[in-house]
């Protein structure tokens, strides 16, 4: 599932014909004795015969690719496909079945996960003959209509027409790359919140397992990450969105270590096989460096959920999730700002602050606070679209989590 690639994309796919050359040119400079950092010795670039060791503290090897040179927002589309093994030797089409949109401010260095509820009612925008129906389905209808381009295409135009937010790059994949990927870097470390139970987990051969993972830091392999990345049953889409994000940032973890440079051959190899992209070469280096330079706490997680969303049956009888316009208009303006006009740190610490003197100005005077701490009785129950994230915030949290 791309969900599951994207810093594997942007961090490992410079290829060896930079990264090595790179690392190489940074050999023929270093001395194991610079700014004396301790030596980290890269067996895989023996083949070089420089003799010496390179300090990849003291000496980047992005120093050998250019910069990203633009202003603009960057979009990349994430696409995991449910894909069968079966259904992808006849060449089937799929559906999605993760979609989130990485955006980059490429001028203050900061990035999103955007998700989308694969489940969200919009309009598929065939030439001649827009229908609604769920997300999850352009990609299906791109590629069984011949749509200009295909799925990824179809997906794309509709992601614009009912989200507003224009796709520069996409990026897809389906589980076996994902499972290759993760295997690729000796698994991936996650603190799983609470235990995950489900009893209808999907298997390849069109039957259902079930899978329980238990709370606390775990280490996942790659089937392991993919049944805790698409499980749905064990609480809802939200859920599973959160969990994709969380997977997400741990791949990006487990790739930026330098010990995982060891397997730059074997995952560029496995990279090539297991997703599809039209990100340009020359672009995939400078994105590269640029993902680099994106300190972890300047990568934020946004899912479409909470009030931009209701439940809605669709005329099929089917369960969807309806988008409220105006709700979601304004976060994806917040999400996607124009980074030539808007400091983000500077919106936030606004923000804050005037959030604090909401918070402040609506605070009860003494006299009133014994009065106002009976708790309120609800008069409606919630959605299960808006109270989905709230329900999973509340629940107990594991230790070390």
């Amino acid at each position: 599932m791309a969900t599951y690639c994207t810093y594997v994309v942007l961090g490992f796919a410079v290829g060896a014909s930079v990264m090595l050359p790179g690392l190489r040119a940074t050999l023929a400079h270093a001395d194991s004795t610079d700014v004396g950092l301790s030596p980290i010795s890269l067996p895989f670039l023996d083949g070089f015969g420089s003799g010496k060791t390179a300090v990849i503290q003291a000496v980047s090897p992005w120093s050998h690719v250019p910069e990203w040179s633009g202003t603009d927002r960057i979009n990349i589309l994430l696409m995991g496909i449910d894909q069968r093994p079966d259904e992808r030797e006849r060449g089937d089409p799929t559906r999605s079945d993760s979609d989130i949109i990485v955006t980059i401010d490429p001028v203050h260095r900061t990035a999103t996960l955007f998700s989308l509820p694969r489940d969200l009612w919009v309009q598929i925008p065939l030439p001649n003959s827009a229908f609604n129906a769920k997300l999850t389905t352009a990609n299906f209808y791109g590629d069984y209509y011949k749509y200009p381009g295909g799925g990824v295409a179809l997906m794309r135009a509709t992601i614009e027409r009912n989200i507003g937010v224009h796709v520069d790059y996409y990026a897809r994949v389906n589980f076996d790359g994902f499972r290759q990927i993760v295997n690729t870097v000796d698994g991936i470390d996650v603190c799983v919140p609470r235990t995950l139970i489900d009893n209808e987990y999907p298997t390849d051969d069109y039957g259902i397992k079930r899978v329980v993972i238990p709370a606390g830091p775990q280490h996942f392999d790659g089937e392991t990450a993919l049944e805790y990345a698409r499980s749905r049953h064990a609480d809802s889409d939200f859920g599973r969105m959160h969990r994709q994000q969380q997977v997400l940032t741990a791949i990006r973890a487990r790739g930026t270590r330098l010990d995982m440079l060891l397997h730059l051959p074997q995952l560029l190899t496995q990279l090539s096989d297991a997703v599809e992209t039209d990100i340009p070469f020359s672009d995939v280096l400078s994105l590269a460096r640029l993902a680099t330079e994106i300190q972890p706490q300047d990568i934020g997680s946004r899912v479409i959920e909470g009030d931009a969303v209701s439940d809605y049956i669709a005329p099929d009888g089917e369960q969807a999730i309806l988008p409220n316009r105006a709700s979601l208009q304004r976060l994806v303006a917040q999400v996607f700002y124009d980074p030539r006009t808007v400091d983000p740190h500077e919106q936030a610490a606004s923000a804050t602050a005037a959030a604090t003197a909401a918070t402040a100005a609506a605070a009860p005077s003494a006299p009133a606070l014994a009065a106002s701490t009976a708790p309120a009785v609800a008069t409606t129950a919630p959605s299960a679209a808006s109270a989905s994230a709230d329900t999973v915030a509340a629940a107990p949290t594991a230790p070390g989590c």
